[in-house]
């Protein structure tokens, strides 16, 4: 079906996710990769729950200092061209000659720059259904009277989240930011009149970890004053427990990245562990193992002909773009399922 644009369209799939107390997940992007996994689980979730068009959120920063992950998108390392080719990608993965064409997507902007994202925010809304506009860091006035001047133009236009303050990166070094106040959250969401509000609920940022202490309490109670309309970020350093929880806490849409990242290195980097003598020539191991990086099993001759079949050296099946996202495609989409299983698409069927 068409990529919803229309932002009454999309309040209408939030309105029903909310009836049915599910959380929408918005998973962001920095190659077409990830996008196309993104749209392949939800289709496959939608087969397996009966449901007619799942809906999904695909998101992504463009010139967020943070991680800008449009300028990652290609090798150019533009941002603006990133852009556009993930809107191309998309459009292709979601036509009607695509197993995807019936996933319900919504295209967000996250972290939307005020002033460094102006271009795409003045010139590519109609290609928009969400934009986060990010003035979180910046004095929490200033932050209210430039969302609200966001909101108050594009009205009709586009659903916008807004930021009450900022949610910072993982770092070892610092110190912890503290929980957004109830009635902070209640006044920006009041003054700037934003559709969905995100709040600091103890998540971070490109978190690895899984032992961050989300306070269910803090959401529920700014929920109850604001509505069911937050966002969390930084979802990826949560555990189980409290992500089933999520949707009655007012949570209407998680935000993930980080984690997809995190299980799809980690295949890759086992699975080329053990392929070693299939990338590599016997002098380029002989020599990683003189360094001390690799021990002896890659010259036993059971590991020689079961794996290399008979001879170490670089074969086309192992070494080629093919080889690479077939190792990687699977574990993601199945991490990608989980989350929306786990925070409740079973309930839209």
């Amino acid at each position: 079906m068409p990529i919803i644009k229309d932002s009454k369209e999309a309040k209408k799939i939030f309105d029903w996710a909310r009836e049915r107390n599910v959380c929408l997940v918005a998973f962001a992007t920095e190659n077409q990769h990830t996008t196309e996994t993104i749209l392949r689980a939800t289709h496959e979730i939608g087969k397996e729950y009966k449901i007619k068009n799942p809906p999904v959120i695909i998101t992504f920063p463009v010139t967020y200092p943070y991680r800008p992950q449009a300028v990652h998108y290609t090798i150019t390392r533009n941002a603006l061209l990133g852009f556009r080719a993930i809107m191309d990608d998309i459009e292709i993965l979601v036509s009607e000659d695509s197993a995807y064409k019936d996933v319900q997507l919504m295209i967000g902007l996250d972290h939307g720059q005020p002033d460094t994202d102006k271009e795409i925010l003045e010139k590519e809304l109609e290609k928009l259904a969400l934009v986060m506009y990010d003035c979180s860091h910046m004095p929490f006035e200033e932050n209210i009277e430039r969302t609200a001047k966001f909101v108050e133009k594009t009205k009709d236009k586009v659903l916008v989240e807004g930021a009450v303050d900022e949610i910072y990166e993982a770092r070892k070094s610092r110190i912890r930011s503290e929980l957004t106040p109830v009635e902070k959250a209640e006044r920006f969401a009041k003054e700037t009149g934003v559709y969905l509000i995100v709040p600091n609920l103890g998540t971070e940022h490109r978190s690895t970890k899984s032992k961050l202490h989300y306070s269910s309490r803090r959401a529920r109670e700014i929920s109850r004053k604001v509505g069911r309309k937050l966002v969390l970020h930084g979802v990826s350093s949560l555990n189980t427990h409290y992500l089933k929880n999520l949707s009655n806490d007012g949570i209407v849409k998680a935000n993930i990245w980080t984690v997809l990242e995190r299980v799809g290195g980690e295949i890759l980097a086992m699975e080329t562990v053990r392929q070693l003598g299939n990338l590599l020539n016997e002098e380029q191991i002989k020599d990683l193992s003189q360094k001390g990086f690799l021990g002896q099993r890659y010259f036993q001759k059971d590991y020689i002909d079961k794996v290399c079949r008979g001879e170490i050296g670089p074969k086309l099946l192992h070494i080629t773009e093919k080889a690479r996202t077939e190792i990687w495609i699977r574990p993601v989409i199945e991490k990608i399922k989980f989350y929306l299983k786990t925070l409740g698409y079973e309930r839209l069927s």
